[in-house]
């Protein structure tokens, strides 16, 4: 009730009907008209945030060890969306998703027309035929070399990409059994991303088309977004003294915070930005930051020689790496891209466990942290 924050697309500096600039600058305010009168004195802070394509989730698998002749293969899948709500993807989770599994011969017993020569391309002509058959086309299935890739819309994100074989159980009474023959490697996953800033996103999420945004002379028709255009973001924090309003204590002054976001055609970002300066500097915005690898559990000697932890991102430059503990037999070395655990002597009778906090911080500031186990051998 008592938060408030506006959105306005900006396609043209300029307004439409009356001709006159939407921005007047002055010496220490920014008269951004039909918004507000913003003057430098109220401004906390300027954000910047970067329109960004949208990519599309992929997961990329060897199939060269699909090679042995009369075995049944897979390959498993699991695409979970991200950003979307697709009914196709429901289930009983409190997420969206579906698993996929294609099941294949060895790559030597599969008929395919004499164009697909290598692994990729018949393993792909297979697992295409099935597709086209049921009508599913929510995944797009390519095969090149030895790689089968399978690549979903910029909403699905890939957990899970396995290829396995199947073993036949040694007596009626036990069911057989799927075992992976992937190796570090052999299988890569591209994580999706929604679009920031494109058509689709403000479509979707500010500015949706309905029939009174739509129709002829709609209000604020200015402010639908253009398909083909992408749109930077930028974010004024404004706070005002309203003096002495408040009715919790004698003489309690008041301040009203709000909050104003701008859409910006990138063909219009720079001038935008230049006008900005007359309020502050524009500050890039903070992304989450994702541990994607790098941090496991730690095993120790008795002695308790040294063992690093080099975390890898999604996204950004790691620039300092720490971590912490509550145990005292444990020592840390944090570093710029990793962070050195080590310990004293375990000279115990039993192996001792303790849990330590990584933590990573990237050249914008946006920190992340993961727990892991460290486990020290006592012979």
């Amino acid at each position: 009730m008592w938060q408030y924050t506006n959105t306005i697309v900006l396609n043209s500096l300029v307004d439409e009907e009356s001709g006159l600039a939407k921005i007047v600058k002055g010496t220490d305010a920014l008269d951004i008209r039909r918004v507000n009168l913003f003057k430098k004195e109220n401004v906390l802070a300027i954000y910047k945030r970067a329109a960004e394509d949208a990519v599309a989730g992929s997961a990329t698998l060897n199939v060269s060890k699909f090679n042995e002749a009369g075995k049944n293969y897979r390959i498993v899948l699991y695409g979970r969306l991200s950003g979307s709500q697709n009914s196709y993807y429901a289930n009983d989770f409190v997420f969206k998703g579906k698993p996929f599994v294609f099941e294949v011969p060895a790559i030597a017993d599969i008929k395919a027309p004499s164009q697909y020569t290598d692994a990729g391309s018949k393993v792909a002509y297979l697992i295409n035929k099935v597709l086209n058959l049921y009508g599913d086309k929510f995944l797009k299935v390519t095969g090149k070399g030895n790689n089968v890739t399978f690549t979903g819309d910029h909403y699905v994100l890939f957990t899970i990409a396995d290829g396995q074989v199947y073993t036949v159980a040694t007596s009626p009474e036990i069911a057989g059994t799927w075992k992976s023959v992937m190796a570090d490697g052999d299988v890569n996953i591209v994580k999706c991303n929604n679009g920031f800033g494109t058509y689709e996103q403000i479509i979707k999420d500010l500015r949706l088309p309905t029939m009174e945004a739509r129709r002829w002379e709609a209000l604020n028709k200015e402010e639908l977004p253009i398909p083909g255009e992408k749109y930077d973001q930028y974010t004024i924090e404004y706070c005002v003294n309203r003096g002495i309003m408040g009715t919790n204590a004698v003489g309690q002054v008041v301040k009203s915070k709000t909050t104003h976001v701008f859409f910006v055609k990138q063909s219009l970002s720079a001038a935008f930005e230049a006008d900005l300066a007359v309020l502050g500097t524009v500050s890039k915005g903070e992304k989450p930051l994702t541990i994607t690898g790098g941090v496991t559990d730690v095993e120790l000697v008795k002695a308790g020689t040294a063992v690093d932890v080099t975390p890898t991102v999604a996204e950004g430059t790691v620039t300092k790496v720490t971590a912490t503990t509550s145990a005292k037999w444990i020592t840390i070395t944090p570093s710029a891209t990793k962070v050195s655990i080590s310990a004293s002597a375990n000279n115990g009778a039993a192996e001792r466990t303790a849990e330590v906090t990584v933590i990573v911080t990237d050249e914008t500031g946006a920190t992340a942290s993961k727990v892991i186990k460290v486990t020290q051998k006592y012979n």
